[in-house]
This record gives structure tokens, C-alpha cells and sequence, in this order.
């Protein structure tokens, strides 16, 4: 059956930008002794880490219920194509990435070939130890991403059922994430596990209803997304206020604010829609990038010491030009000569009719 193809969000992808590139400030600052000024910058930059993670995950949520809300996932047609979709998005690119870590990540060929087991199944993220192994320090992404891919179709058809259980389904998500990183930590030393798959399916789940909560009123009735932003508000208050209450550090207690942040930065992605920036083919380009422009700084560190060495560019400014410069240049080359490529021979071998 013919799906109406939905408008494209080009906030969305200026905050996929955004998030993208401030990863990437971070791991410069972290993988290659860049700085941005001061010491002070350079904290808040990697402070924005955990929150921006976070971010990549829940607009991967909402993306697929925006473009996949229509469908009707309990047929197993419809669910066997959502499933080789997502095969097709991330199967190329994550090969490729563990093939060249054989050769250009530092690991013991004793470490390469036992991991490689389970990095081809994508569990590297329920092994937290592994992050520094391999290619994980990059390819953990995926591999949370494919629980929260595994359980979309039962949260889409769930929420969809019963579309008035949206805003308990939501908080009780968004307490849940919150909590474990407020309370547990700091309470019971427990720590919630920055690649943990499980958190990272419940952020995914967290963007899909915040989604169908934003675009089930097509009519402009917003009172379903202020009901629910009113809801989540004041779980934020309630959780701040107990985290003041412990006395636990600022980080913990900015922690549901970022959550509510993100909420509305989603808010006006779909209601915000300017036709300069919808049209505009270099920020849906440049948003398609970001996905490479993350997964391959993997291996971008090595190589901009060398380019850095090579052509004198070793000043804090060089550093910063040539990495960023070859970080854009590696993921277009990744995009047009090899992922392209592939997930055009994936879809006529798997999608054909």
C-alpha cells in the first residue's frame, strides 16, 4: 500500500548537526589535546556528552515513528520491511568500521579476533568493559541502537492502541531514566552504564511518544504535548528538588532539566517547520553526514596526528582545521563511494518486490 511520504524536519537535522559536532569538540579535546579557550570551556564541552548521547538517541526514536507511525507493524509484511530497513541503514557502515579496525585500531590480534564474535552481533554495549576494545568506543552506538530498534514495533503499536496511556507511558519512561542516573548513582553507587542498551532502548521509546504526543492533532490542538510537557516538568521539579534534598552534585541535578530540554527542542522540530530551512538541500545533506561524521572519529585521531605532523599544522588552530576538515571529508567519501553503494545493492536484494 502506498505510504503518503511525511514532510522532512529540517530542525531536526540542525540538531543532529549540532549534537554531531559538538561530539566531535569533545573528542578533541579529549583524544587529541585540543582546547577552546580555557579551561572552563573545555569542561562545559565535555560536560555536554552525556546529554547530547542522549539526544542522538531519543531523535532516532521520534525520526522512526514520524516516518513509520502510519504503518501498521503488527502485519508481518510491514514488520519484515521496518526490520531490513534498519538492516540496510546499518549493516554497510558498521562492516566496514570493524573491518578497517583490524588495521587501524591498536589491539592485540588476540583481542581483535575474540571480540569479533560479538561485535558482529552488535552486543559490544552489554559488555561495558569492551568500550576500549576494538572499535567500540564508536560502535557502541550501534549496537545500543539495535535493542531500541528490535522493541520499536511493539512501542509503536502500543502506544497506538491506547493513545490515552501516552502521558504514563512517557513519565513513567522518563522517571525511570532520570532516576537511574540521580538516585542509584548517588545512593546506591550503582551505576546506570553510559552504553547500557537497556537505557538507551528506553531514550529511543522516550523520542517515539514524544513524537505521537507532537503530531497526533494535525489540526493545530496542541493540548496533548502541553499536558504531557506540564507532566514531565513537574517530574523534573519533584526529582531536582530530591537531588538538592542529598545534596548530590550539579551534574545529577541538571540531568532531568536536559531531559525536558530535548522534550522541547523535539516540540519545535515539528510544529517550527520555516520553508527556507525544509528546502534547504545543504542541511539535509549535512544531516545525513552526521551519522558517518560520528562513527568514523574511531579512527580520525590517529590520522590527523600524522596529516598534522606532515604538513606543520601542529597548533592548537591546525589540530582543530585538519581533524574537522577530515572528518567531514572521510564521512562524505564513506556516504558517496561505499554506503550509498551498498545500501543501494541491500535494498534491491532484500526490498525487492
Amino acid at each position: 500500500m502506498f505510504m503518503e511520504k511525511r514532510e522532512h524536519l529540517a530542525i531536526l537535522d540542525i540538531i543532529k548537526i549540532c549534537c554531531a559536532v559538538l561530539i566531535y569538540m569533545r573528542h578533541s579535546i579529549t583524544m587529541f589535546g585540543c582546547t577552546y579557550g580555557s579551561s572552563l570551556a573545555d569542561g562545559l564541552i565535555c560536560a555536554t556528552t552525556s546529554p547530547i548521547m542522549v539526544c542522538f538517541f531519543v531523535v532516532s526514536g521520534f525520526s522512526i515513528y514520524y516516518n513509520n507511525s502510519n504503518r501498521n507493524l503488527l502485519d508481518a509484511g510491514e514488520l519484515r520491511t521496518f526490520y531490513k530497513k534498519r538492516f540496510i541503514t546499518l549493516f554497510p557502515i558498521y562492516i566496514l568500521v570493524h573491518m578497517l579496525s583490524y588495521v587501524l585500531v591498536e589491539n592485540t590480534l588476540q583481542q581483535k579476533i575474540y571480540s569479533t564474535p560479538v561485535e558482529l552481533l552488535g552486543l559490544q554495549s552489554m559488555y561495558g568493559g569492551l568500550f576500549g576494545i576494538s572499535h567500540s568506543g564508536a560502535t557502541w552506538f550501534i549496537s545500543s541502537l539495535l535493542l531500541g530498534y528490535f522493541i520499536y514495533p511493539l512501542v509503536q503499536e502500543l502506544l497506538k492502541m491506547n493513545q490515552r496511556c501516552i502521558y504514563l507511558v512517557t513519565s513513567v519512561i522518563f522517571f525511570v531514566l532520570v532516576y537511574s542516573e540521580v538516585v542509584m548513582l548517588q545512593i546506591f553507587g550503582v551505576q546506570p552504564g553510559y552504553v547500557n542498551p537497556v537505557f538507551r532502548a528506553m531514550q529511543v521509546a522516550f523520542g517515539a511518544a514524544l513524537c505521537m504526543a507532537f503530531t497526533e492533532d494535525d489540526k493545530g490542538n496542541n493540548k496533548k504535548a502541553a499536558i504531557m510537557m506540564v507532566a514531565n516538568l513537574i517530574i523534573t521539579g519533584l526529582l531536582t528538588v530530591f537531588a538538592l534534598h542529598y545534596k548530590m552534585g550539579i551534574e545529577y541535578v541538571t540531568t532531568p532539566i536536559y531531559y525536558y530540554l530535548i522534550a522541547f527542542a523535539m516540540l519545535i522540530s515539528i510544529k517550527f517547520k520555516p520553508r527556507l530551512l525544509t528546502k534547504s538541500k545543504l542541511i539535509k545533506y549535512a544531516g545525513s553526514l552526521t551519522f558517518y561524521f560520528f562513527i568514523l572519529q574511531v579512527f580520525l585521531w590517529r590520522l590527523s596526528a600524522k596529516v598534522c605532523g606532515l604538513t606543520g599544522f601542529e597548533s592548537n588552530k591546525g589540530k582543530l582545521l585538519v581533524s574537522f576538515v577530515l572528518c567531514v571529508a572521510l564521512s562524505i567519501i564513506c556516504k558517496e563511494l561505499f554506503d550509498k553503494h551498498a545500501q543501494k545493492y541491500l535494498k534491491n536484494k532484500l526490498l525487492k518486490k
